[in-house]
């Protein structure tokens, strides 16, 4: 049986925060298979997710420090590891998911739902390259328990700040 990760229609429902964490956990799922030398750019690219995630207010203007990220990680050459490769699509998925959700909640409309649109994407993007069974119940079991922690939402809402890691509600990524 294929296990199926939320779409774009089910993501929307989660608050801002819940679904900057869900990228970034995904990402980081893939990280830990990864060598940890090959991949310190994406994890640092991922620390900036986290700490959108936990801070309790959003500054205007720290979108800029999520795009350096991002382009930080995605600035890695050629390589020969397709996984690699994999990982580092995530992390910058990831690290957009922050950029746009910086400017969500910054913004006012009509740009503000554009940039959620675009942040919802990123993250469907950032479940999807390693498109393994295991890592997949991983995403639905994240999602699942975003919905239970913190709701599902009919408009776009930013979300009390919580701790993403392991240690947090949300326990081990693996």
């Amino acid at each position: 049986m294929t296990t199926i990760r939320p779409n774009a229609e089910q993501i929307a429902k989660l608050t801002v925060r819940s679904i900057v964490a869900y990228a970034s956990r995904a990402a980081r799922r893939a990280i830990a298979t990864q060598n940890a030398d090959d991949i310190e750019s994406c994890e640092r690219a991922l620390r900036v997710a986290n700490e959108f995630v936990e801070e309790p207010t959003v500054v205007s203007g720290s979108e800029r420090r999520a795009a350096l990220a991002a382009a930080s990680a995605s600035d890695r050459g050629p390589t020969e590891s397709l996984p690699l490769i994999h990982v580092t699509v995530m992390a910058c998925a990831a690290m957009m998911c922050c950029y746009y959700a910086i400017r969500t909640v910054c913004s006012k409309e009509p740009e503000r739902a554009t940039c959620f649109k675009r942040l919802v994407d990123e993250a469907v993007r950032a479940a999807r390259p390693l498109d393994d069974e295991a890592s997949a119940a991983l995403d639905v079991a994240d999602y699942e328990l975003l919905v239970k922690l913190y709701g599902k939402h009919e408009s776009i809402t930013l979300g009390d700040p919580f701790d993403p890691s392991d240690s947090g509600p949300l326990g081990p990524i693996l």
